[in-house]
């Protein structure tokens, strides 16, 4: 059933043969997910280097730290071990979901008894316990709601939802950078922060606590570690699906780890403009999901999977010609990220757990999170090894040429691999005749 256009803001005005007790789980599941994901932007991905550079760490594990919410993906691989074995998990995601956040947040501590490179140390060690459990957590919820959700609902759910997350996540950013300039950047500043942080995290495990456990068919078969990666690749679908997705991150990320480094060293923006074009991305992600979700529920995920990735190809062609002369481009640029990143994240979900079987989702999605994580992380190292190695150039259009070379390539390579999966489209029954 396709949700009436003008109903589509209405949570639960489409949706019918869904009783009272499921009606009430989605809804803890939105809240759960906002909550959830604005500490995480909060705690492991807005702040977490300033942190890093305030406690004292140097250059390198700034850096590092920074970038461990990439590494959220890996933990998933691991989680089937633990979840296969279990047919009823909510008290186990809700244990690890208030023990991650309570390293997450609770680093902001560590200033209080070490500074300098043995804070770094310290701060890298608990982050990533914290990412561990905090990718586990991810992990098993995937699973839980999309057991909850009704496939026919699950394009206006998931958008509804970006929605909320997406609108909070930018409220809070927001404020919470002006919270940060007004104690000037000290540690009163990221106490609150943090503080806020594990806040939200609360009002997610408190949600979490009251969504119906729901009971799981396990494997006749225990779960080994060998099933992780051998039950996936006997999938035919899903394997092609995670790999073409895993390339497209690794192309995104060839780039994508340069975006900051270049809008304030070599662009010098201001943290206020920082901070606005953070926002307005939020806002276009949250705006332009319901579109997306609409598409998906009439021509099919992979759809809009190829639709997300030509935006995402503008997106990359449009950072490479931003410039100190030429800062309006960023905002051409954080518009196309936001209606990308609001398509890719339904897409991806839906169209992998329509490819998986009844039984061992977990593994399926363990796997998933472990190949898409492997081409984030290489991405970054092939996008410097690409920089470094390309030519230095003057001139009005490229003052910062290896950077941005680095843009076109992506933009060239994530274009090939649009014009690829097109061609290849009838390989998945994703109602692929309409593309």
């Amino acid at each position: 059933m396709q949700p009436h256009r003008s109903q589509f803001f209405v949570f639960y005005g489409n949706y019918t043969n869904i009783d009272e007790k499921t009606k009430k789980d989605m809804t803890r599941f939105y809240i759960a997910n906002a909550g959830g994901l604005t500490a995480s932007t909060i705690a492991i991905s807005v702040y977490l280097s300033g942190f890093a550079i305030f406690v004292g760490a140097g250059d390198t594990l700034s850096s590092i730290v920074s970038s461990m919410s990439v590494y959220s993906f890996l933990p998933m691989f691991l989680s089937p071990l633990i979840f296969e074995r279990l047919t009823r998990r909510r008290n186990v995601i809700s244990l690890m979901q208030l023990a991650g956040y309570i390293l997450l947040c609770g680093l902001v501590l560590i200033p209080l008894f070490v500074k300098g490179e043995t804070a770094g140390l310290i701060l890298l060690f608990v982050t990533a316990v914290g990412i561990i459990l905090y990718g586990m957590v991810t992990a098993g919820t995937n699973v839980w709601v999309m057991e909850i959700v009704l496939p026919q609902y699950r394009g206006e759910y998931f958008a509804k939802r970006e929605i909320l997350d997406k609108f909070l996540t930018c409220v809070v950013v927001f404020v919470l950078g002006f919270v940060l300039d007004y104690f000037h950047r000290g540690y009163t500043g990221f106490l609150i922060i943090y503080g806020v942080a594990f806040l939200l995290a609360m009002i997610q495990y408190y949600q979490l606590r009251r969504i119906t456990d729901v009971e799981y068919h396990l494997s006749e078969e225990k779960t080994k570690l060998a099933d992780l990666i051998t039950i996936p690749l006997k999938n035919k679908s899903f394997r092609n699906l995670t790999l073409y997705i895993a390339i497209f991150f690794f192309i995104a990320w060839l780039c994508y780890s340069f975006r900051n480094i270049y809008m304030l060293r070599y662009m010098e923006i201001s943290y206020l403009l920082y901070s606005v074009l953070f926002s307005f991305r939020m806002i276009v992600q949250g705006v332009v999901s319901p579109v997306w979700g609409r598409m998906g529920i009439k021509k099919g995920w992979y759809a809009v999977f190829i639709g997300c990735l030509v935006c995402f190809s503008l997106e990359y062609i449009s950072w490479a010609f931003a410039t100190n002369k030429s800062v309006w481009v960023l905002f051409l640029s954080h518009a196309f990220s936001g209606i990308a990143n609001s398509g890719l994240v339904l897409a991806t979900l839906n169209l992998r757990f329509n490819s998986m079987p009844a039984l061992q989702k977990s593994v399926y999605e363990g796997f998933y999170n472990m190949v898409v994580g492997v081409g984030c992380i290489l991405g970054p190292f092939a996008g410097n090894l690409l920089r470094v190695n390309l030519p230095v150039m003057t001139g009005e259009f490229f003052p910062n040429s290896q950077i941005q070379f680095v843009f076109i390539i992506s933009f060239i390579v994530n274009s090939l691999l649009i014009v690829y999966l097109y061609l290849n489209k009838s390989k998945f029954g994703d109602h692929v005749s309409v593309l």
